[in-house]
Formats: C-alpha cells, sequence, structure tokens
C-alpha cells in the first residue's frame, strides 16, 4: 500500500553575512508560497571578511568590525589598519629603518645593505623619523649618531603586529637578529 502523504516544509533556516554596522541577529519571514524561514546573521570583519565572529572590536574613527587579525590597540582604543597612521604615522620602509635603529644600526650605509633600500630613500625616512620624534640624532664630530626615542619604540610595538608579516620585513628582522647574534653590535658597526 503506498502513501501519499506528502512532505512539506514548515521552516527552512538560513545563515547570512551581517550588513556592515550592524551587529548580528536573527529574522522570522514568511516566504510568498507560505512557509516560515528563519534567517541567522553572522557578524564577520568589515576588513577581511572573516566570520563568524564569536568577538570582535570597534575601529575607533570608522566603527568598522574588526576581528584580532585587523585590529590594532593603541592607547587601549582600537583602529584599523586605514585609520591606525592617523595615530601613529609609518610606513613599511621607515618600520624598518626604525627596526635597525633600534638594534644599533644608525649608519646610512649599513641601513641600505640591510633594507635594500637606495641611500635617498633611507635620508628621507631618517628626517621623517626625526620630525616625528621617533629617533634623535646628535653630531659628535664628524659622526652622526641615531637613537630611538620612546615615541620610536612605541611605534616599533605598535606596527610590528602590522608589518612582521611581510616578507621584506621578516628578511630585515632576520638580518638585523643575525647581526646582533654575531656581535656586530658591540662594536664593529662603522658609523658614516
Amino acid at each position: 500500500m503506498e502513501s501519499n502523504t506528502e512532505t512539506r516544509r514548515i521552516l527552512e533556516e538560513h545563515i547570512a553575512p551581517e550588513f556592515r554596522g550592524v551587529f548580528g541577529g536573527k529574522a522570522i519571514e514568511i516566504t510568498p508560497d507560505g512557509q516560515l524561514q528563519r534567517t541567522t546573521f553572522v557578524t564577520l570583519c568589515d576588513d577581511c571578511g572573516a566570520y563568524p565572529l564569536n568577538s570582535f572590536t570597534l575601529c575607533r574613527q570608522c566603527r568598522k568590525r574588526l576581528c584580532s587579525e585587523c585590529s590594532t590597540k593603541v592607547d587601549g582604543a582600537c583602529y584599523c589598519l586605514q585609520h591606525l597612521p592617523e595615530v601613529i604615522p609609518m610606513t613599511r620602509n621607515s618600520f624598518k629603518i626604525l627596526c635597525c635603529i633600534n638594534s644599533g644600526i644608525d649608519s646610512v650605509q649599513e641601513i641600505c645593505k640591510i633594507t635594500k633600500l637606495g641611500k635617498d630613500d633611507v635620508k628621507r625616512s631618517i628626517v621623517s623619523l626625526v620630525e616625528l620624534k621617533y629617533i634623535a640624532t646628535k653630531n659628535l664630530l664628524t659622526f652622526f649618531t641615531r637613537k630611538i626615542t620612546a615615541d620610536g619604540i612605541r611605534a616599533v610595538g605598535v606596527w610590528s603586529k602590522v608589518f612582521s608579516k611581510d616578507e621584506d620585513v621578516i628578511v630585515v628582522l632576520s638580518d638585523l637578529a643575525e647581526v646582533n647574534n654575531n656581535g656586530r653590535k658591540n662594536g664593529d658597526i662603522h658609523r658614516t
């Protein structure tokens, strides 16, 4: 004996990403054919699109939802990559140069060798870093010495999260570690 009973869906469930600026939720609707449809909106990162986010932060400037990878904290407030330079200005090349100076390498020639940047680029970046008060310079007879300041150390700490995954920065940091491990920091650095 065959059964003529039709199986009819009563409820359909869907998961969809939430719109930017909205924090997730649920909606129940009746479709045109009379079925119930429940949609759960999941929160996603407005920068990289990662979802579902169990926790997120908001950029202090633009209010974007950010995952932990896309958010950088400065003085207790979170910022997206687009607004972080407004709080602590930095370029990738300046970051590499600042890391060199932080490692005790302040010669333009040595910085060029480690960062693979041109001499003019290094000099321009150094001028910018001095203006930002990330480094201080002193003139001792014919030699210039450059030292990282507290603001410079803070900038390196903040931007290391952003730049430390870039291949060119990884190479520079590796070379700096090798230079420091070989004892070059203890007197072999020639300043010009």
